[in-house]
């Protein structure tokens, strides 16, 4: 699984349990919307400066006789192209498979019994069997779930995130910061400021700036 993680450069595949005070909250998938975000990202490697498109797609479909929002990631830079399809419950956002693919290194995985079951595939022919215990209800994609909460001024949420690829769980702090207004290409647009904070790694907080109007995607991060 390590070897899984080193492999898929820039690659978390990652699922979330979040909670307001006591109680968890419910994600209400039908608050998404179709459509497609393109991004430019800048990544800063020890020996190089590496510059990325991310292409982020929501559909709906119909998968294996239920009605699901499909994810798209797809991340194209001058290290290759890494292509992720997410499948969630349409009106929940419970998740069902999530599969990323870099060249020819893929994991497949399924949520299954409060699971995540499935295989790492390897260019060197490898398979790695993929099988660990969630600790509680999940949600398969952050970015969607942070997309239909609740935000306002002084809204916090925990989110307790878990990366097969680390064999590991992290616990996030999601805070609403504040209310400010983002440059873009397309104009100023008016965003809640949220931070992101792990105890487990303080130097590495998070800044992410997403969209006032539900539903509430990034703008810049």
């Amino acid at each position: 699984m390590r070897n899984l993680a080193r492999q898929l450069l820039g690659s978390t595949c990652v699922a979330a349990v979040a909670t307001v005070a006591a109680e968890n909250p419910t994600f209400d998938g039908t608050k998404l919307t179709e459509q497609s975000r393109v991004y430019e990202m800048t990544v800063e490697l020890p020996d190089e400066t590496v510059t990325l498109t991310a292409t982020n797609t929501w559909t709906k479909a119909h998968r294996d006789g239920r009605d699901v929002w499909h994810i798209t990631n797809v991340n194209e830079s001058s290290l290759g192209r890494m292509v992720e399809d997410i499948f969630l419950g349409q009106t929940d956002l419970s998740p069902l498979q999530r599969i990323v693919q870099q060249g020819e290194v893929q994991l497949d995985m399924s949520f299954v019994d409060g699971a995540v079951r499935g295989t790492g595939s390897f260019a060197d022919g490898q398979q790695v069997p993929i099988d660990v215990a969630l600790s509680g209800s999940v949600v398969g994609h952050i970015d969607s779930a942070i997309a239909v909460l609740p935000l306002a001024p002084g809204f916090e949420v925990v989110l307790t995130t878990f990366e097969p690829t680390l064999q590991m769980e992290r616990q996030w702090r999601v805070a609403v910061a504040a209310s400010e207004p983002v440059d873009t290409a397309l104009g100023k647009i008016e965003t809640y400021r949220l931070e992101l904070s792990d105890p487990a790694a303080p130097a590495a907080p998070g800044v992410y700036w997403v969209t006032r109007a539900a539903p509430h995607h990034t703008v810049k991060s």
